[in-house]
């Protein structure tokens, strides 16, 4: 987990954000805010909590600024209570849980290493990532398509990310814009085995959901 350093604790919104956490910490509520574009899934939101009665919450892209700062504080509140393996845990049981349901067959080569592929940064980096540079297209919007889009790819034993394909689209266009911001993606920490690097094949699911659906 990688935490902004560059907010300013002093800034007025910055410090409503932080009241507001602590507020909720003191009445023993564990939460995390999503914005943009690509939010927590569905998968992700039960997981959390399910399993660690963490309320997740999408709001879109109505932000008032003061969400970065909420998000800093209760996440250190959150890896103090529960690791700091927690988000990496239930992002993966919920991603594997997403292609469950989508009834995609099954993928061999996700087994037999002895470290899977890591985004620098972590899985919050790597959210933030997707959430930046994501673009939902007007047709999309207009259309009103929203869902989830499983796109495959292999990070190569250098780290860079190869033959990106989609699985499961939307859209045409919603296809095109996730592998599109999949091939934008920086190195990736290699899979290991047997202590050397070596090819990996994944699956994620990209979400897009429209404001006030």
């Amino acid at each position: 987990m990688i935490f902004q350093t560059n907010l300013d604790m002093t800034d007025t919104t910055c410090i409503i954000g932080i009241q507001k956490a602590r507020k909720d910490l003191e009445n023993k509520l564990y939460k995390k805010i999503s914005y943009g574009i690509v939010g927590f899934s569905d998968e992700y939101i039960e997981v959390m909590k399910k399993d660690y009665n963490i309320e997740v919450e999408n709001i879109g892209c109505v932000v008032d600024g003061s969400e970065d700062c909420y998000n800093s504080i209760m996440d250190s509140a959150i890896i103090v209570k529960f690791g700091r393996d927690l988000f990496l845990i239930a992002q993966k049981k919920a991603d594997s849980i997403a292609i469950k349901n989508s009834k995609l067959p099954s993928l061999q080569t996700l087994q037999r290493v002895d470290e899977e592929p890591k985004f620098i940064g972590g899985e919050q980096q790597l959210m933030n990532f997707l959430t930046q540079n994501t673009n939902y297209p007007k047709s999309a919007i207009q259309n009103k398509i929203q869902g989830q889009v499983f796109v495959q790819f292999t990070i190569d034993n250098l780290g860079n990310v190869n033959e990106v394909s989609i699985l499961k689209g939307l859209s045409s266009d919603l296809d095109k814009e996730s592998l599109r911001v999949i091939k934008l993606m920086p190195k990736w920490e290699p899979a290991k085995l047997n202590g050397k690097n070596v090819s990996y094949t994944m699956r994620i699911p990209l979400r897009f959901k429209l404001d006030n659906k």
